[in-house]
């Protein structure tokens, strides 16, 4: 099994040469689009973090039919947007406070999370996001 995972890392690093982007493509043709530039995968269990010269992202691999390396980016897809749900995953938890935290220290840029940082809408990334975040979790908000 760890020889296949090694073929595959091999794989998307021979393959990447060359292409922008690396996109997660759903069922429904939408997805998630990531710059190829230095691009690091770790799978862990349903999910995937992309690590890129863009920052960090995690990715639910539910619905996922297959990845492609493409000079393109998928086309912007609208989706529902749940308030706090930081890093996009569909759920509001403590991996949102984390990558609210890993903005503020100036770990991952806040245009990573397209928006979905600015919990309390002010254009500004700090500790009063956290609080609004804390307060969604808990149902105080």
């Amino acid at each position: 099994m760890k020889r296949l995972v090694f073929i595959a890392l091999v794989s998307l690093a021979t393959n990447a040469a060359g292409y922008d982007y690396l996109n997660f493509v759903k069922t429904d043709a939408s997805g998630s689009s990531f710059t190829a530039d230095g691009i690091m995968i770790t799978f862990n269990g349903t999910t995937a973090t992309v690590s890129s010269a863009a920052g960090v992202s995690t990715v639910p691999m539910t619905g996922i039919s297959y990845l492609e390396f493409s000079d393109t980016k998928l086309a912007d897809t609208p989706s529902p947007s749940l308030k706090g749900d930081v890093n996009g995953d569909g759920v509001v938890d403590i991996a949102d406070v984390n990558a609210l935290i890993n903005v503020i220290l100036g770990i991952t840029p806040a245009e990573t999370y397209e928006g979905r940082a600015y919990i309390n809408e002010d254009n500004t990334v700090d500790i009063a996001d956290v609080n609004a975040l804390i307060n969604i979790i808990l149902g105080t908000e």
